[in-house]
Parts: C-alpha cells; structure tokens; sequence
C-alpha cells in the first residue's frame, strides 16, 4: 500500500508538474492569442478605416454620377429641345418652300401672261400699222378725189367757157353772114 502511494504521490507530482507545464503552455498560449488579438484588432481598425475611405469614395463616386446624371438629363433635355427645334424648322422650311414653289407658279403664270399680252401687242402693232396704211391710202384717195373733182370743175369751167365761147363765134359768124 505504501508503495501504490507513493506511486500515486509520484503520479500526482508528475501530474503535478504537467499541469503546471500545461499551465505555462496556456498562459503562453493566451499571450499568443492576446498578441495575436491584439494584432487582428489593429488589422480590423486598418480595415475599418480602409473600408470609411472606400464608403468616402463611394460617396464621392456617387455624387459624381448624380452629378453626371444630372448633366446627362439636361443634355438629353437640350437634344429633345433641339430636335423639337429641328422639326420646327424643318416644318417651317417645308412650308416656305411650299410658298415658294406657290409663288414660282405664279410668276410663271404671270410670265405666260405677260408673252401672252406681249403677242397680242405685237398683233395689235401690226394692226396699228395696217390701219396707219390704210388711213394713208385712204388720205391719199381723197386727196386724189378732190384733185379729180377739182379737175373736173375746172373742166366743167372750160367747157362752160368754151360753149360760151363757141356761142359768141357763132353769133359773131351769124352777125357776119347777115346784110349790114
């Protein structure tokens, strides 16, 4: 019995002293996880701080694309203006040009119009002037009728002088032939 216990006591002083191995072990171990605690806790707050940054540059990064956004809905806004404009304009070229177009048609109907009245002075001229000949000839007819009835006056004068002539020599050849 003696000897079971002093084994025992043998056995509970090398247990003894692999508890106290086991506990220098433990608390090394804890050294080890509280610098590694302490380790892990400083990389966290070099994450936090890293991933404040990122969340800064989010932010940044996303005012920036509001900004953007907003200048893509104004430049949008201005191409919708622009092309309201464009059709506007291409409306009112169309329609100018309908006005034109309208207009070149009557200018060439005024342009037919006028050859047309261009024509019909010429013919007018050219009657003026057959009117203007036939006046002449008329003038110069009458011109010839009253030489003609002139002349014929003056014969109608000569044969009257020429009958009262004839008369006078006959009564002067009568009064001849008569005894004195």
């Amino acid at each position: 019995e003696l000897l079971k216990a002093t084994e025992e006591v043998s056995n509970i002083g090398k247990t003894g002293e692999e508890l106290s191995k086991k506990d220098e072990e433990l608390l090394a171990m804890k050294k080890r996880m509280e610098e590694q605690t302490k380790e892990d806790q400083q990389q966290l707050e070099v994450m936090r701080e890293q991933l404040q940054k990122h969340e800064e540059q989010l932010s940044k990064k996303d005012e920036q694309l509001a900004l953007l956004q907003q200048q893509l809905d104004s430049e949008s806004k201005k191409d919708q203006q622009a092309e309201t404009v464009k059709k506007q304009l291409s409306q009112d070229l169309a329609s100018k040009q309908n006005a034109l177009d309208g207009k070149e048609r009557e200018l060439e109907d005024l342009r037919s119009e006028l050859e047309s009245l261009r024509a019909d002075q010429e013919a007018s001229r050219d009657e003026l002037d057959s009117l203007r000949k036939f006046k002449e000839t008329i003038q110069s007819q009458e011109i010839c009728s009253r030489d003609a009835a002139e002349l014929m006056e003056d014969l109608k004068s000569g044969v009257e002088a020429l009958e009262s002539e004839k008369l006078n020599i006959s009564a002067e050849a009568e009064a001849m032939t008569l005894p004195p």
